[in-house]
């Protein structure tokens, strides 16, 4: 049907369509009937596809706001390091306490305990 000319007489092409159909033993209420369900599986399949697209969308929201999170979190982790290195340039080099080596640096990282064994007398 796709290719019939029905901008032009319409009714006539519907004639010679259903002449030529009922010669060949088909039925148009069959036709009909299979327009119908394709119709239905067609629709079935669009609003799948909305579905998905919908999940998509929101598994995009969700790590938008992941890389959100991860940048703020960057951003401040950049400013943190950057006023301690200022506090370390302006301070200059740090004072050790006499006789009480530190045992255990704790960082942003993790935590590293020191090779320096400590002794402590009572």
């Amino acid at each position: 049907m796709r290719g019939l000319p029905v901008d032009q007489n319409a009714d006539l092409v519907v004639r010679v369509v259903r002449a030529t159909l009922a010669s060949l033993n088909v039925h148009l209420a069959d036709i009909i009937e299979d327009a119908s369900k394709k119709q239905k599986a067609t629709q079935d399949r669009i609003a799948s596809e909305h579905a998905k697209v919908a999940d998509l969308e929101k598994q995009l929201a969700d790590r938008r706001k992941e890389i959100a999170a991860l940048e703020a979190d960057l951003k401040e982790t950049t400013t943190v390091k950057e006023r301690l290195q200022l506090a370390e340039k302006s301070a200059g080099p740090p004072t050790p306490v006499r006789g009480l080596p530190t045992p255990h640096t704790a960082t942003l990282v993790g935590s590293k305990v020191s090779d320096v064994e400590v002794t402590v007398k009572e």
